[in-house]
């Protein structure tokens, strides 16, 4: 459909149908514009689209089945007058509307009010597309159909172009069907190639899914037997009758301890260490070829009817599938410690704790020298040499390699195989969807080969390599982010090679080596003069290297469509000029409640958010100055591991108290020392109460006028008056009131000991008040040394 924004609603314009009859290869097009208030509906579509193939006579009868394939077309179809007696017939997949793979059973009459059955199977092309390459520009490039493009503003008055234009307005909407159409026909030779169907799959995943099962079935790989599940033959009553059943369900040993394994994996390893401006110099992203595939590959069949119980550190082997839970502590200097805690604000690697992980993880801490202690652990036996997903994987690689890099053919190959590793993760996080037969979220279902004990390994394998990489990178040489499955440092390519000949990447290359016969480890994905980095996959460039594509990675960021070409340039500006209050104008999407309450009038809608490009702190910050940043100054710094996640906790929570009560962002070392003495001030550990503008020197007041107005610490309340002391206080540069002193004495103001950090502004105070009062125990009012 094509449609026009409104006083914040959507105004369906017109829809436009290209209809492919497969058996002719014969196509049309034809166009819906409503008129009036009784709408349009999804059968009265599907009805124009075959009655004009049968009056131009380019098919001879009603077909029995119809594959509507659509683009981003939620909102459209919900603003159909018959949706909601349709609805409970497809499913929510995100924001796209599907029929399962067995199609939906509809009655359309025709013009001559004839029944008609209909088996109508729906689909989405933005669910067949590669990866971040869904618009129908992108989609027409790959299908050799070239998009009608309008401009900005014609896009945005497309109500004008249809009164003023309508030629233009017809090519333009009958292009967009005939795009989504050619596109879907293209995947579905694709997926005819591939899977022997010639059908179109539900998603790329689900066609991964279907080859990947083939590829079993043909090299008589027993599913069951790996994935630890069987299949019980059980009796199902329906309308009075039995019938059987069959049920897969998970062996003993694997559902005894599927949970822990869940609690083992995690996803990839996401940190910022630097930030601001980099130094300017050579910087290099570099990325693990294949990561996800090639961990996956490693794993052996297992035998689930050895699996055991083991604390012995020495049963944890890079190549072993083993989960465990373990308390560890690196030495305090290293830079990369590796063991993952799971926290609100994504993983930490902190330098002590207690991590589920797995056997190449506790491998890659012994690496560098962590002390470990398991608490439990789980050692699944294999079939040594016996690898199941690797015949895929390497199949996979092979047609991929046929392909011009980044033709539809190669990237479709490439999302075939990463699925599968998605698949063996799917449902084992709370991840919900909502089911539109019962009206509720429900729980993301497990697919086919859904097993944590895999899905850790492959996840677990990777971080370890990374884990190994890092810390032998040398010290002079920085690393700037980690991101899932690379990073990015200024050190030499022969530094970064030199860096993966230990024994996790010595396995990563001998699985490389029999996936595609290319032992290599790392491949360079970008190369820029100068990065810019404030969080947690955001990153971009300052200066670039001549011949060398930008290092982008927006952090959710989205500019506006008038900068969409600039977006670099854009995330640069807003990270300079930002302040507390800024806000960005975003595109939301609407879930399918807020658009049923709209009416199904639109999809999405416009809101202010805040501007959220400080730190993260993931790590903690050290060594802070500034940096020019295209020729303004700014905050940079770097960072080091925190020593606990408890350290970290205190951390985020202080900021989001900093920044909800003082305001502020981190621009200058003025910015960062203000909030480093906030953060100091640790007093709702002691039961008291935050005040919203307590920093260091405040604290330490007003504990002092605790203290003195009790006469405890060495303190005599008569040896100075209110006033005497207020002045003393204010000629000194320190502020307080007469009002602060009433408070002191009230029953309630609590006196705790050692609750204040040893700040300058701080030490500079107790001087002060040693000087004045000579018998002030001052150590009593100051936190405790380490």
């Amino acid at each position: 459909s094509l449609s026009v924004v409104k006083g914040g609603e959507t105004s369906i314009l017109s829809f436009q149908m290209c209809a492919v009859d497969l058996s002719t290869g014969t196509s049309w097009t034809t166009q819906c514009i409503p008129h009036g208030s009784k709408g349009l509906g999804l059968l009265d579509l599907l009805r124009e689209a075959i009655q004009e193939g049968l009056v131009k006579r380019l098919i001879k009868k009603w077909p029995t089945h119809i594959t509507a394939v659509t683009h981003f077309s939620l909102v459209d179809l919900l603003s159909l007058k018959d949706f909601a007696k349709l609805k409970s017939k497809f499913i929510l997949m995100g924001r796209y509307l599907v029929s399962g793979s067995s199609g939906v059973s509809l009655t359309i009459w025709d013009k001559q009010h004839h029944p008609r059955k209909v088996e109508v199977t729906l689909r989405d092309v933005a669910l067949l597309a590669p990866n971040g390459k869904n618009t129908l520009i992108e989609l027409g490039g790959f299908a050799d159909c070239e998009a009608f493009e309008l401009d900005d503003a014609e896009v945005e008055r497309l109500d004008e172009l249809l009164e003023n234009d309508p030629v233009r307005f017809l090519d333009y909407s009958h292009r967009n069907a005939e795009i989504t159409a050619t596109y879907a026909l293209k995947i579905l030779r694709l997926n005819f190639g591939v899977t022997g169907k010639l059908e179109l799959p539900v998603t790329l995943a689900s066609m991964g899914m279907t080859h990947f099962l083939n590829n079993w079935s043909k090299l008589n790989i027993d599913q069951h037997a790996v994935l630890g599940t069987v299949v019980d033959n059980g009796v199902a009553w329906s309308h009075g009758q039995a019938r059987r059943k069959s049920v897969v369900a998970h062996v003993a040993e694997r559902h005894q301890n599927e949970p822990f394994a869940t609690e083992c994996y995690h996803g990839g390893r996401n940190e910022q260490f630097v930030f601001g401006a980099g130094e300017k110099g050579v910087w290099t992203d570099w990325d693990l070829r294949g990561a996800y595939p090639t961990g996956m590959s490693c794993i052996e069949t297992p035998i689930w009817t050895e699996l055991r119980h083991s604390k012995d550190l020495n049963d944890f082997q890079p190549n072993v599938l083993g989960s465990v839970r373990a308390k560890f502590s690196f030495p305090l200097d290293t830079r990369f410690p590796s063991l993952p805690i799971r926290t609100g604000h994504g993983l930490i690697f902190p330098l002590q704790g207690e991590s589920y992980c797995t056997a190449p993880e506790i491998f890659a801490a012994r690496q560098l020298g962590a002390e470990l202690e398991i608490i439990d652990g789980i050692i699944v036996p294999t079939r040594s040499g016996e690898r199941p997903f690797e015949p895929f994987i390497i199949e996979c690689a092979k047609y991929r390699a046929s392909f011009p890099t980044g033709s539809l053919e190669e990237l479709i190959w490439k999302e075939l195989v990463n699925s599968i590793y998605g698949k063996t993760a799917q449902g084992l996080e709370q991840k919900r969807r909502f089911d539109l037969r019962s009206e509720q979220q429900t729980k993301m279902p497990p697919s086919q080969v859904t097993n944590p004990f895999f899905a850790s390994f492959t996840s677990g394998s990777i971080r370890a390599v990374l884990a190994e990489i890092l810390p032998a990178l040398p010290r002079s040489r920085t690393v700037f982010s980690v991101t899932t499955d690379g990073f990015l440092t200024n050190a030499t390519e022969a530094e970064v090679i030199a860096a993966t000949q230990g024994p996790l990447c010595r396995l990563f290359a001998e699985a490389r080596q029999q996936i595609c016969g290319d032992p290599t480890v790392l491949q360079v994905k970008h190369r820029i003069a100068q990065p810019l980095g404030w969080r947690t996959r955001g990153q971009a460039t300052l200066e670039t290297i001549e011949g060398e594509k930008l290092l982008l990675a927006k952090a959710g960021l989205k500019a506006p469509m008038q900068c969409k070409t600039q977006q670099n340039q854009w995330i640069i500006d807003k990270f300079k000029s930002r302040t507390s209050d800024s806000k960005h104008k975003v595109i939301v999407y609407l879930s399918l409640d807020e658009i049923r309450r709209e009416g199904g009038k639109r999809g999405t809608k416009e809101r202010d958010q805040r501007l959220n490009m400080d730190y993260d702190f993931k790590c903690e910050p050290v060594n802070p100055g500034m940096r020019l940043i295209q020729g303004d100054d700014h905050l940079c710094f770097e960072t080091k591991p925190w020593l606990s996640v408890k350290e970290f906790e205190a951390c985020r929570h202080n900021w989001d108290l900093f920044h909800a009560n003082q305001g502020g962002v981190l621009k200058t070392q003025e910015d960062l020392a203000r909030f480093n003495d906030y953060r100091s001030v640790d007093v709702e550990r002691h039961g008291l109460r935050r005040a919203k503008a307590d920093t260091s020197l405040v604290h330490a007041s007003r504990m002092f006028l605790r203290a003195y107005t009790r006469s405890l610490w060495g303190l005599d309340y008569t040896a100075m008056s209110p006033a005497d002391l207020v002045q003393l206080f204010t000629i000194n540069g320190f502020k307080i009131s007469k009002h602060n002193v009433e408070n002191a004495r009230r029953p309630n103001a609590k006196l705790v000991p050692h609750t204040v950090p040893r700040t300058p502004a701080v030490l500079k105070l107790v001087g002060l008040l040693e000087l004045h009062f000579p018998s002030f125990e001052s150590e009593m009012l100051l936190e405790e040394r380490n």
